[in-house]
């Protein structure tokens, strides 16, 4: 299996990845917790990023499918060729290798494991998809909202990570805190 990192702009918070948040940039504080669980972490990114990943030494791919997230997971799928792909987001700087590897570890047979809060809400950028199944859904284009959403209703063996399970692992939930805003920025540095 594979990690997939997908890496985007934003429109509430320009440059993203790239903004430094306690002394590094924050895509990598997410990218060093992979490398310790998989042997491979890519990097997907619209090709306007690829110019700035070239100092950074790491194995990426350029998609230009403009369809937000999902251009990347399809990018991902269409270029790899193991069964299974772990997919994040950029800008979740406390990922968390207990959650990680209990969902990368319990993946066998499933279409998607996706972590669901007690509201019933899923994390799709936080989750591992079969990737024939990603092919299939999407070689025929995307959704017209382009959510990423769009793959887990459609994929039928989905197995739900709830969260009285993930708390075990991380009590706080941080693992799916993302950063958004400068106000996110802001509040969730030190100091």
């Amino acid at each position: 299996m594979h990690a997939v990192m997908l890496l985007g702009e934003s429109r509430r918070l320009l440059n993203k990845p790239f903004h430094l948040f306690r002394d590094r940039e924050l895509f990598l504080h997410g990218h060093s917790v992979l490398e310790e669980v998989f042997d491979r972490v890519l990097v997907v990114c619209d090709s306007p990023l690829v110019e700035r990943l070239g100092d950074y030494g790491l194995r990426y791919y350029s998609e230009n499918y403009h369809a937000g997230p999902l251009g990347g997971i399809y990018k991902a799928a269409e270029s790899l060729d193991n069964e299974y792909l772990f997919i994040f987001a950029c800008d979740m700087p406390f990922l968390n290798i207990d959650v990680i590897e209990y969902m990368r570890d319990n993946s066998e047979g499933w279409g998607c494991v996706i972590p669901q809060r007690s509201d019933g809400n899923v994390e799709p950028l936080h989750a591992v998809y079969r990737r024939d199944l990603v092919l299939e859904l999407l070689s025929d284009g995307f959704p017209e909202n382009k959510r990423v959403s769009f793959l887990v209703k459609n994929i039928n063996d989905v197995s739900y990570v709830e969260e009285e399970m993930i708390r075990r692992f991380d009590r706080e939930l941080m693992c799916f805190r993302n950063i958004n805003t400068p106000e996110d920025l802001r509040s969730l540095s030190p100091g």
